[in-house]
């Protein structure tokens, strides 16, 4: 039987907090039940596309999925597809 290659369709996985110049990392969890804690963990962060990871500098929002893996997202970003992830 041959493999199944699944395509990675996340936007966002990885991004800076505080700021678009920060070089402060933070990992965005992929399951939703995991989502819920990091946003209470991080209830007073923002989200950014940082300048330093070659970003677009946009704040990012996370967005919860059950049927697919969660990621953060901003449509100023939108027409780029997002180097952190890999695609």
């Amino acid at each position: 039987m041959g493999v199944v290659i699944v395509r990675d369709t996340r936007l966002v996985q990885t991004a800076v907090i505080g700021d678009e110049h920060s070089d402060v990392p933070v990992v965005l969890p992929t399951e939703a039940i995991e989502l819920d804690f990091f946003r209470r963990a991080h209830a007073h962060d923002t989200f950014w596309y940082g300048l330093l990871v070659s970003g677009c500098g946009a704040q990012l929002a996370h967005k919860l999925y059950v049927d697919r893996q969660c990621s953060l997202s901003s449509r100023a970003c939108s027409g780029a597809r997002a180097r952190l992830s890999g695609s």
